[in-house]
């Protein structure tokens, strides 16, 4: 049995096959062009959505060490012994103005059993109350509790209720229950970049979540890094051709593009120099 790389073909005796969904192996051959094409399709989005996964984590790592390191050189210019890296909301802007990059802390919670007793209690106000219950209460009550189903309670809605000031002994009840079934179990780090192009311009955000994304020309500008990567490989095959081929200088200059296209410092100009220097006299001879 033989895998070929992520396209979902194995060759079994010497012959393609595909598993489908129930985990048979079937021939490729006897599998309609159409569904090997959607397959293909569908491989082709996922093998790059996990690329763009893998560069928002790097991003993300690379953010907070760099907000981290800039920390520890306040931290040592106002004589801080122990400075804990990113922590607390903050904002940074370039000198301009025009660039900001925002880190967020954001509690993280869910709701205990209690909420199903302020749940209970509710129900019993609307019901004792029934044609003159308050119409709000009634539709705060409606979208804020789902509570057979864990994580089907609307938070804000929830709130927006537990603000409510109502005249029923039981009242105070629901509000402490509500208090006691929330519980925080972590915290998250949020981070957003935004830029204006002019001074009287408001910041904008740049999205960074599919659904926000707009496709416009600008999207296109900047390269991904799978092309890069494409790109420096294409520079470095062409670059050893020529190395081996005996052109020193352009085989040179290939891995300086190779290296600038992957966003790494190219070959240093003095050493490019020497390199010229080395052999275009004997070339020239």
């Amino acid at each position: 049995m033989k895998n070929q790389s992520n396209t979902g073909i194995t060759e079994i005796g010497g012959v393609p096959h595909m598993r489908n969904s129930k985990g048979h192996w079937v021939r490729r051959d006897t599998v309609p062009a159409r569904t090997q094409l959607q397959d293909e399709v569908v491989r082709k989005i996922v093998d790059y959505a996990k690329d763009l996964n893998a560069e928002i984590v790097r991003y993300k790592a690379r953010t907070l060490a760099d907000i981290g390191a800039l920390d520890a050189l306040l931290a040592q210019e106002y004589g801080v012994e122990r400075p804990e890296g990113v922590r607390g909301n903050r904002t940074l802007t370039t000198y301009d103005g025009d660039l900001m990059v925002s880190v967020k802390i954001a509690d993280q919670f869910h709701f205990g059993p209690e909420l199903q007793q302020a749940k209970a209690l509710l129900d019993e106000m609307v019901r004792e109350r029934a044609d003159n219950a308050d119409e709000l209460l009634i539709a705060l009550v409606n979208q804020a509790f789902d509570v057979g189903k864990e994580g089907k309670v609307n938070p804000s809605s929830l709130m927006a209720l537990r603000s409510l000031e109502i005249s029923d002994p039981r009242w105070a009840k629901v509000c402490q229950a509500i208090d006691d079934s929330r519980k925080t179990i972590g915290s998250k780090q949020y981070v957003t970049v935004h830029e204006r192009r002019d001074f009287a311009d408001r910041h904008k955000l740049i999205p960074l979540d599919l659904a926000a994304v707009e496709i416009g020309p600008e999207a296109f500008e900047r390269r991904s890094l799978r092309r890069s990567v494409e790109v420096a490989r294409e520079e470095v095959a062409e670059a050893v051709r020529h190395l081996l081929a005996g052109d020193m200088i352009v085989g040179m200059e290939l891995l300086d593009t190779a290296l600038q296209a992957l966003g790494v410092d190219g070959v240093k100009p003095s050493d490019m120099q020497a390199w010229r220097d080395l052999y275009e006299p004997a070339t020239a001879a």
